[in-house]
């Protein structure tokens, strides 16, 4: 099809490339307004766990924030440091406070100030039950007293002036109960409040806490935001000025993929540029190499711009490793052009491959829409893509670019040495799969090592100005670490409610010793049942207020305080309280947004827990048992790895299940499927083997190439069973040009992502490990191992003339075989016991002999791919001892005479005697051996005749390699004449086809066992000596055997012979061709009409199906098959049946002249040709028939009623399907016309069969 797609667009191949052009100015124009995302929270695998601590992370302000430290010595005033921070102030940019929400520098007294006036207003609500009654129930007139002296004295103080309002609004002590709680709400718990500023806990740096007006993720906003607050620092001369938080990690990781992506890429570019130069020596070709890559690029680009709108540059940074892929296809091409006849032919040939190669590839990329990475889920996109788009660049633009600039010559004029080495290299199978077994085994060790990254730090970026800063800042120098614990609601209240039992965890955990501190906002805000407990408590307390209010006049009085002057308390005592409602505005404060985590159906409360390490576990099994959840980078790693795991697991069923089942589709063969995907599975166990050893590690990035290594291997190994099939079924060497350009392919694939392995972030370099391990062991794997199985099971069997094997046959031969060595080993440990059981040793023996004749049939019977008949001429029981003379054809035939019944030895060869399988076997039941000497032999074998055994000898002395009966040695009947027993004549057929000599493969086939009468000693029709009795009963079972050969092989015992012919060489043609033999009744009317002998001449073979056919059914018969298809008769030469009694040639019947021969075959083929070319052609085989010969015709015929359904059969047959080529319109002539030729010739013609469905019949002339 691409070929005529070419052939066509070369005869208008301008227009072709201005539309090409002009398609990709479309993609570009929608690439180019693809939006690019910074947002490395993506990264992150979808995950309802993992989305809490993204969660967590992009809404937190105690995450989302920019902290900015101004200092570095402990020694220097904190005033100085002060200074130089609002100076850093004074220089921001103010295009930068467009990027910035809020600045909080002056932490102190102006971050509380609009919240007491609340907090007093509200009392008693702050305060617990407990804490009210000890305070007001102590309050007698003697603590009165003191309170309100303590009041006068702090008053008359230098802060006195300052702290008046506070000192007046609460002589009793509870408002400084609840200022005392606000203290505790400090950023993270882990800083000082001094002059009103916010330092580290050191003291060492004071700091500028910078909210910026994107979420932390948006790295691409805050990295310009950063980028001025560095340029302010600049004027910060006496001081070290730090950067730390969510945004500035971020946006030094986005900062530095972008440096990655940008030196990977030029650095790649360089060095396959330079490697394509070196290869092909022309400027030209690499340049033009990179063109459909990035036509692949901009298609992809542009097709995720209208379905998404945006992509991760992440996922621009990992594409990378595309290359490498499309790349391939390019060498491919190229490579394949440069070894064949013309641009069509390479097109011809390498276009499926390549259709199947990135059908399989994008399969496995877009099962990454199946994980739960938006990120992982957009590379499947743009690899998927870009490889569809490369793709339809190499097989419709690429070859009309070769033709424009004339790259085929270019190319095709000298051979690099390279390709010299290529084809010199020859594999040593032995040496192949020993090292590929070793290495195997060695790698099983380390296949369970394989771990995934459980440290967040090493999979993100963070250069030593971000560790310096979170050390000075957080202190984490220190082994104390701080845990977020997060509990949802849908209010803020619900939220404060559920986090009461967090709370409680929480406080019990620091009593306990395992938090060394904690701040949750229910140590200061009540839930719904406390606020309605204190509401309760304080209301019933409001005639003892009263009381109280005396008291406080009183006092006041006689130390000069006016009777108002705590007028504010006074009001706050005589107050009832009920319907509580949480402040929202306050909530929005500073000092108190950092602990809630605001959505719009949602509300998060956070609490903050500083402890070690070595408490992380208990304080998350405790924390388990409420609805909070703990966020820390190792519980996020935990889930992280699960979530990782599972992916991981799921990518690999679906990847492997996706590209097996393609490969199977595709081959039509388990086998060939199996041979494909063979080298991907061991490269695999390979890849996860050398993770083990060398400790690297996977991660929810690096696992994109596990879809990369059966994308890139699955085009590796399709290509080399392309060669492979190409050398097997037309005898054209493929394999090394695909050799050559697999192995460029890995070396420019090695680069593409090699050069990654000099990235700086983590999750970059890992890519680049994993992929070029992969590449490595692939490209080995399908390189070496893939050949060398298919050279066993078919192309070396075919060399030897033997059918192909499949995956049934090898699995009934496992079976079998496996059945039969356990059975040995079993009798073979039998034999000690039947030693030393106290038994007459005859018996002993016979019972041993009743075993292996049983375990003898159950093996012939296990065989399920054969079939089994046993004649019985005259019933023969085998109950008199006799001599058994049998043809040998097999290995097996030992086992169908010993079954024939207990008590049958066999005289045995030495190495049967000798095996350590079965030689106890069979010294122990008393089988006779040929290599003893004479005398023992004959004593041996007196001896089983006289114990009532019947003694089985193979007279030809060695196996048959084809089945026929070769010449009688006479030691079977000299010993039969000596003894004075019986002949028992046995004939075996069928044998030495299902398991040929010294091999051990079962073929499917047909077991006949025949026994013919006995002949007795005194019997003179078989002659009187034993030299003319062992010639007379040679020629007797011949001519048995003959007859057996002449009733079963007939075509449909041929049948499956013949099809095998047509294994592995496409699922199509063995379709076409088993549907055929099943039309055709495997061409029984053809084989009854042809001559058993003489020259067959097979006009129109096709496949040549129907010579070998004919061959099989009569090995006199000299085939000679003709067709005008070249591919056709390339197919039917190279078949395993293919020797030197058939033969193929190309031949156009439009100028054939016929030779001489004893039958032409004219089958479906006269209406190929022009009606006069028909009748010439007839005329011109009866004029070169020999006498006797005949000529048999097989057409539609236009005169028949039913010749529609011909024409419809026909039209599908060459025009849908393109199974058959024509030249000319279809002509289909009367078969009256036929009729005439004989009659003109002198020959008869009769009509054999009709078909009913069709006009097409069967006539043959006849010569006289």
């Amino acid at each position: 099809m691409t070929e005529k797609i070419y052939l066509y667009l070369q005869k208008h191949k301008a227009l072709a490339l201005i539309l090409a052009a002009l398609l990709w100015g479309v993609f570009g124009f929608f690439a180019s307004q693809i939006s690019i995302q910074e947002d490395i929270s993506k990264t992150f695998p979808k995950d309802s766990a993992l989305q809490q601590y993204q969660d967590f992370y992009k809404k937190s302000p105690l995450a989302s924030k920019i902290i900015v430290a101004v200092g570095g010595d402990t020694a220097t005033d904190g005033s100085k440091y002060i200074e130089q921070g609002q100076l850093f102030l004074q220089n921001i940019d103010s295009s930068a406070f467009a990027l910035i929400d809020t600045v909080e520098f002056e932490m102190g007294t102006s971050a509380v100030q609009s919240s007491l006036d609340y907090f007093y207003d509200y009392l008693p609500y702050f305060l617990t039950v407990e804490e009210t009654d000890s305070i007001l129930d102590t309050q007698n007139s003697d603590k009165v007293e003191g309170n309100v002296q303590n009041v006068l004295s702090k008053l008359t103080s230098p802060e006195g002036y300052a702290l008046r309002k506070y000192l007046m609004r609460d002589p009793a002590g509870m408002y400084g109960k609840v200022i005392g709680k606000l203290a505790g709400f400090k950023e993270g718990g882990d800083f000082e409040l001094k002059d009103n500023h916010l330092f580290t806990e050191d003291g060492k740096y004071v700091l500028l806490i910078v909210s910026p007006g994107f979420p932390a993720s948006e790295s691409k906003n805050n990295g310009v935001l950063i980028e001025h607050l560095k340029s302010a620092s600049k004027s910060v001369n006496d001081a070290e000025v730090l950067f730390f938080g969510g945004p500035v990690i971020a946006a030094a990781n986005a900062d530095q993929i972008k440096d990655d992506t940008t030196f990977a890429g030029i650095a790649a570019v360089v060095l396959i540029l330079a490697l394509l130069f070196w290869y092909y020596r022309k400027w030209v070709v690499p340049l033009v190499f990179f063109l459909p890559p990035l036509f692949g690029i901009t298609v992809a680009l542009g097709a995720v711009y209208l379905i998404k709108g945006e992509i991760s540059i992440v996922t621009i940074g990992a594409g990378s490793i595309v290359l490498g892929i499309a790349l391939d296809y390019c060498f491919h091409t190229f490579t394949h052009i440069k070894h064949s006849s013309s641009v069509a032919s390479s097109l011809r040939e390498i276009s499926w491959p390549l259709v199947l190669s990135c059908f399989t590839t994008v399969l496995a990329f877009l099962s990454l829409l199946f994980l739960k990475s938006e990120i992982l889920g957009d590379f499947g996109l743009l690899a998927s893509f870009s490889l569809i788009g490369t793709l339809f660049f190499v097989l419709f633009v690429l070859p009309l670019l070769v033709d424009s600039l004339n790259l085929k010559s270019k190319i095709s004029t000298s051979e690099h040495w390279l390709d010299r080495v290529f084809a010199s290299v020859k594999p040593r199978p032995v040496l192949i799969l020993g090292l590929i077994a070793i290495i195997t085994v060695v790698l099983s060790f380390f296949v369970n090592d394989v771990a995934f990254e459980d440290d967040l730090n090493k999979i993100n970026y963070f250069p030593d100005e971000l560790e310096q800063a979170e050390q000075a800042i957080t202190n984490s120098e220190t082994k104390e670490k701080t845990l977020y614990i997060v509990t949802e609601g849908e209010s803020i209240q619900l939220a404060i409610d559920k986090n009461k039992k967090v709370s409680l965890v929480l406080d019990s955990l620091k009593n306990n010793g395992a938090a060394n501190s904690v701040v949750s906002i229910n140590h200061l805000f009540p839930t719904s049942a406390e606020a309605e407990q204190r509401a309760k408590n304080w209301n019933a307390r409001l005639e003892q207020n009263d009381s109280l209010k005396t008291l406080y006049v009183t006092a006041g009085l006689e130390v000069g305080i006016k009777e108002n002057g705590f007028q504010e308390f006074y009001d706050l005592l005589g107050r009832s309280y009920e319907g509580y409602q949480l402040p929202t505005e306050l909530l929005q404060e500073a000092v108190f947004a950092n602990f809630f985590l605001m959505d719009e159906d949602k509300v998060g409360v956070v609490n903050v827990v500083n402890t070690f390490p070595e408490h992380f576990e208990e304080i998350e099994k405790a924390i388990a048992k409420t609805e909070g959840l703990v966020v820390d980078k190792a519980a996020m790693a935990t889930s992280l790895i699960d979530v990782v795991k599972d992916n991981f697991n799921l990518l690999l069923i679906i990847t492997t299940s996706l590209v097996f089942i393609t490969l199977l589709i595709n081959y039509g063969r388990i086998e060939l499927a199996l041979l494909t995907f063979l080298p991907m599975v061991l490269s695999w166990f390979w890849i996860l083997g050398l993770c083990g050893l060398f400790d690297i590690k996977f991660n929810f990035v690096n696992v994109l190439v596990t879809t990369f290594i059966f994308g890139l291997g699955d085009d590796f190994c399709i290509f080399v069973t392309d060669g492979l099939l190409s050398k097997f079924k037309l005898g054209i060497n493929k394999l090394q040009s695909y050799r050559s350009s697999i192995i460029l392919s890995t070396t420019t694939t090695i680069i593409g992502t090699g050069v990654l392995l000099f990235a700086k972030h983590p999750a970059l370099s890992s890519i680049a490990a994993l992929s070029v391990i992969g590449m490595l062991c692939i490209s080995f794997i399908s390189l070496t191992l893939q050949p060398l199985i298919f050279e066993y099971t078919g192309q070396k069997r075919k060399e030897k003339r033997l059918q192909p094997l499949t995956f049934f046959i090898i699995l009934t031969s496992i079976i079998s075989f496996g059945y039969f060595a356990l059975g040995c080993l079993l009798m073979t440990a039998l034999v000690p016991v039947f030693y030393i059981f106290p038994a007459r040793t005859k018996w002993k023996k016979r019972v041993y002999n009743f075993i292996i004749s049983k375990f003898a049939w159950s093996v012939i019977y296990i065989m399920m791919n054969v079939k089994k008949t046993r004649v019985n001429v005259n019933n023969e029981k085998f109950e008199k001892p006799g001599i058994i003379v049998a043809n040998h054809q097999s290995f097996i035939d030992i086992l169908a005479t010993v079954m024939l019944r207990p008590g049958i030895v066999i005289l045995t060869k030495d190495w049967v005697w000798r095996s350590p399988l079965f030689g106890w076997v069979v010294r122990y039941a008393g089988f006779p051996t040929a290599v003893n000497e004479l005398d023992e032999n004959e004593d041996h074998i007196k001896e089983c005749l006289d114990n009532g055994y019947s003694v089985v000898i193979f007279p030809e002395g060695t196996r048959s390699i084809d089945g026929t009966m070769k010449r009688f040695h006479k030691g079977a009947f000299y010993m039969a004449e000596k003894y004075q027993v019986d002949i028992i004549p046995v004939l075996l057929h069928g044998f030495d086809y299902t398991i040929r000599k010294a091999g051990f493969i079962l073929l499917s086939g047909h077991l006949t066992m025949k026994i013919l009468p006995r002949i007795a000693p005194d019997d003179a029709s078989f002659g009187t000596g034993y030299r003319e009795r062992a010639k007379l009963i040679g020629k007797y079972m011949r001519r048995e055997l003959q007859a057996i050969v002449d009733e079963r092989e007939d075509v449909d015992y041929h049948r499956d012979a013949v099809f095998a012919n047509y294994i592995y060489k496409g699922p199509i043609l063995e379709w076409y061709v088993r549907i055929k033999l099943m039309l055709e009744k495997n061409f029984r009317i053809f084989d009854e009409n042809v001559p058993k002998q003489g020259t067959i001449v097979d006009l129109g073979c096709g496949y040549g199906y129907l010579s070998y056919m004919l061959h099989f059914t009569g090995k006199n018969r000299q085939i000679v098959g003709l067709d005008y298809d070249d591919d056709k008769i390339a197919v039917a030469e190279n078949c395993y049946a293919m020797n030197e009694k058939v033969s193929f040639a190309i031949a156009n019947l439009k100028t054939y002249q016929p030779e001489p021969a004893d039958c032409y075959i004219i089958k479906d083929v006269l209406h190929y040709l022009p009606i006069l070319r028909q009748q010439q052609l007839l005329e011109e085989c009866c004029e070169a028939l020999n006498v006797g010969g005949r000529i048999l015709v097989r057409d539609g015929f236009a005169e028949n009623t039913k010749h529609k359904q011909t024409e419809l059969t026909e039209f599908f047959s060459t025009r849908l399907m393109g199974f058959n080529k024509t030249e000319n319109e279809l002509s289909f002539m009367d078969k009256s016309v036929v009729l005439e030729i004989a009659e003109k010739y002198g020959m008869s013609c009769k009509e054999v069969d009709k078909n009913g469905s069709t006009s097409n019949q069967t006539l043959i002339l006849t010569k006289a």
